[in-house]
């Protein structure tokens, strides 16, 4: 299967693939020491995916939390508030995660993009988040 991705897509393998450690020997002998190292080829995910944001909207210079639901969100994902990254208040899950915005990065009116990326760089869609 990943043979005929590479065949009939035009995009580099780095974007379409990342290298996975699948496992690790390392062993001890007498005589010399050794690693022994597997990798695998892995599709990548597809990026995540950014559904809603609630609430979205608050007044603005007050801390507030906000609930971020979508798709394809890994244990790495983090919340992008304009240029700032926030980590995730508790576990995140595939689809839904929760951010505190600290004041300091809504302490104007106005409109806020809001995105998502996970560990592996990858962003989602923006939505707006209105400070009032």
């Amino acid at each position: 299967m990943i043979g005929a991705n590479i065949a009939t897509s035009s995009a580099p393998l780095k974007q379409r693939f990342y290298l996975y450690r699948q496992r690790v020997l390392h062993q001890k002998k007498a005589a010399a020491d050794f690693d022994t190292l597997y990798w695998s080829l892995r599709p990548k995910p597809p990026a995540p995916t950014l559904n809603a944001l609630n609430p979205n909207s608050a007044p603005a210079n007050a801390d507030v939390t906000v609930n971020m639901t979508g798709t394809g969100f890994d244990a790495g994902v983090k919340a992008v508030v304009a240029t700032t990254t926030l980590s995730p208040m508790g576990t995140p899950t595939p689809s839904a995660f929760s951010v505190l915005i600290p004041a300091a990065n809504i302490a104007t009116a106005g409109t806020v993009q809001v995105s998502v990326k996970n560990g592996d760089g990858q962003l989602s869609n923006a939505l707006n988040f209105t400070v009032t």
